[in-house]
Order: C-alpha cells, then sequence, then structure tokens
C-alpha cells in the first residue's frame, strides 16, 4: 500500500467534510454577528463561567465550573489530537473565547479589553473556518485529502 493510500498518513484534520466546513463557517459568522449586535456587553462582568446555571447556590457554581472545566479539557485534547496547522488555528480561535471568560471575572478592569480580544478570535475563527473550507473546494488534483 503506497503512502498516499494509507489512512494514517499525513496529519491528522479536524475537518474532513465539506459539509461540516460549511457547518463552522456558518457558525463562526454567527456566532461574530451576536458579539457585533451585543457590543454593549464589552463593559459586562460576568457572574458565571459559560452558563447561567439552573441552581443557585454552591451547587450552581459547582454545575458552572464542571462544564468550563470539561470545555476546556474538551479544547485541549482536540488541539493535541490536530496536528494540522490550520485546524489547530481554527480550534485556537474557536475555544478562545471560552476560555478567556473567567478573566473578566478576575480581572473586572480590563473587561472591556478582553472582550475586544474575543471580538477578534470571533474574527480569526470566521476566516480561518472560511480557509478550511477553502481548502477542502479545491480539485482533487491539487488537494491530497481528497485522493482515494
Amino acid at each position: 500500500m503506497t503512502a498516499i493510500m494509507q489512512p494514517d498518513a499525513g496529519p491528522n484534520r479536524f475537518v474532513r467534510s465539506r459539509a461540516f466546513a460549511a457547518l463552522l463557517v456558518m457558525a463562526a459568522a454567527w456566532s461574530l454577528c451576536l458579539r457585533l449586535y451585543h457590543i454593549a456587553q464589552r463593559l459586562w462582568l460576568p457572574s458565571h463561567f459559560l452558563i447561567v446555571p439552573p441552581l443557585s447556590g454552591s451547587m450552581g457554581r459547582v454545575i458552572d465550573l464542571a462544564t468550563y472545566l470539561a470545555m476546556a479539557a474538551l479544547s485541549l485534547c482536540l488541539f493535541a489530537e490536530t496536528r494540522d496547522r490550520l485546524d489547530r488555528l481554527l480550534l485556537v480561535a474557536c475555544f478562545a473565547p471560552v476560555v478567556l471568560n473567567p478573566l473578566k471575572m478576575l480581572i473586572p478592569a480590563y473587561a472591556a479589553a478582553i472582550w475586544w480580544i474575543e471580538l477578534a478570535c470571533s474574527m480569526a475563527f470566521v476566516l480561518t473556518s472560511i480557509a478550511v473550507f477553502l481548502r477542502l473546494c479545491r480539485p482533487a488534483a491539487t488537494n491530497p485529502d481528497q485522493l482515494p
């Protein structure tokens, strides 16, 4: 079997199908639109990590912290598994706003600056998702990912 035909030859990729890449482009654009639509949130200080917990008190904080830690672990595992540079940049741009959210609570004086960093990450998410989609749409002769 040649090196091209082996499934493990080449870097591990996070995005392998055009449909998933198109879904990522739409999700990234939607995320950026929501962030720009709610521009007044740059001055808002969150009181939770990821979600507004359905339970109040310490149990709600534990659920919120567990959800945040699970998302951070998922993003770290996906980043470690992916070997392609563009896919790694896509994952960093996708999960950076989630990971940066607690910094607003820890450093409230810089909440607006952190919001602008999250906005830049959202823009990078849009651009990298478009780049991944365009890479998958190239003809099979120039795209080694689509060879049989």
